[in-house]
């Protein structure tokens, strides 16, 4: 049996846009090339178990991990996990870092609809942020140097100025995703939420949670490219668009679930067919525009550097994102809240 080439790592591959990317990876030849793992959260839904068996390719090997990405030692343990079994000759280095998973949350119970973790974290920025940016800093030291791509998901949420965000960041002072109060202001949800605007706020929260993902892609490419070891690593942003038929919002009232879970579906089926690229999308189009930037290099190149993709075209983020003083203030406070030591990143000078 030949040994696979590397490995590629993955989360949120259960269900949502992470089934479109998984049905489009299985279909491709990097599947029978690399080892795959499977991060999912230990009560995801769907039936990637089922999928893998019926619809993998023979040569294709695979793990499914579970992992609650919302608990940062979970994180660090698996991380210092995956680290060991590389190094060990266990695992091959990895070749493609996929952070597909994203959650919403909506607490009933509170009057606000904040949540937090058991390490008092405010949930969108501890699963759609922290964990992500934990993963990949303690993961560098395992990525193959001769060039390896980490990729995640963007969104239109984190910009105040989109047409579909403009009713939930409805003020001049709402539409800073990163103020004065920085990072701390985020992962305590200092913002006063007013009687009846809690749906609005978790959107403005979750769109919070992909700024500063955002903004730390940006921050976390310019040093790597000042790394000699570690300046042939590429990160990448994939904004999914306008997509039906996900978990995303699960949280929020039937009838807005229900224009999304199933209402979308065919409006996004029809664009795909009208437009390429196209604002409204399925989880199959998403699927395969993830599968093309993993790969690509005709349009993006062999070594494509902080790009901010808009399905596959080439696009940017919001203005804020690239403003480099909070980038560095976010890298710093970030490592603060996570706890990171000397020792456990690889990246030369990322304190």
């Amino acid at each position: 049996m030949t040994l696979p080439k590397g490995t590629i790592i993955a989360t949120g591959a259960a269900s949502g846009i992470g089934s479109g990317w998984l049905l489009s990876h299985l279909k491709s030849p990097q599947a029978k090339l690399y080892h795959t793992i499977y991060i999912i959260h230990p009560s995801a839904p769907g039936n990637l178990r089922e999928i893998l068996q019926n619809r993998a390719p023979s040569e294709h090997t695979y793990e499914i991990l579970p992992l609650d990405l919302s608990n940062m030692s979970e994180v660090r343990l698996t991380a210092t996990d995956f680290n060991r079994r590389i190094e060990k000759g266990e695992l091959g280095k990895i070749k493609i870092l996929m952070l597909i998973a994203g959650a919403m949350f909506l607490d009933p119970k509170t009057k606000d609809g904040v949540s937090f973790t058991n390490e008092g974290i405010e949930s969108h920025m501890a699963v759609n942020y922290l964990s992500n940016y934990l993963l990949i800093l303690l993961l560098l030291q395992s990525l193959e140097k001769k060039g390896s791509r980490i990729i995640a998901m963007g969104s239109t949420n984190h910009n105040p100025d989109f047409l579909s965000t403009q009713g939930s960041f409805h003020s001049k002072e709402l539409k800073i995703l990163f103020g004065d109060g920085g990072l701390q202001d985020l992962i305590k949800a200092t913002e006063k939420v007013r009687t009846g605007d809690a749906i609005p706020a978790s959107l403005r929260r979750y769109g919070r949670s992909k700024w500063c993902l955002i903004a730390f892609f940006y921050e976390l490419q310019r040093r790597l490219d000042t790394d000699p070891e570690m300046q042939n690593i590429s990160c990448i942003l994939e904004d999914p668009g306008l997509v039906g038929g996900t978990t995303l919002l699960t949280p929020v009232p039937f009838y807005i679930r229900w224009i999304i879970m199933y209402l979308m579906i065919p409006i996004g089926f029809i664009c795909s067919l009208l437009w390429t690229n196209g604002r409204f999308r399925t989880a199959q189009t998403v699927g395969r525009a993830l599968v093309w930037c993993s790969w690509d290099t005709v349009t993006l190149g062999e070594r494509p550097k902080g790009l901010y993709l808009n399905g596959m075209e080439i696009s940017s983020s919001s203005r804020e994102t690239y403003d480099k003083v909070k980038q560095e203030k976010l890298w710093r406070e970030s490592a603060e809240v996570v706890r990171l030591k000397e020792g456990e990143v690889a990246l030369k000078g990322w304190k």
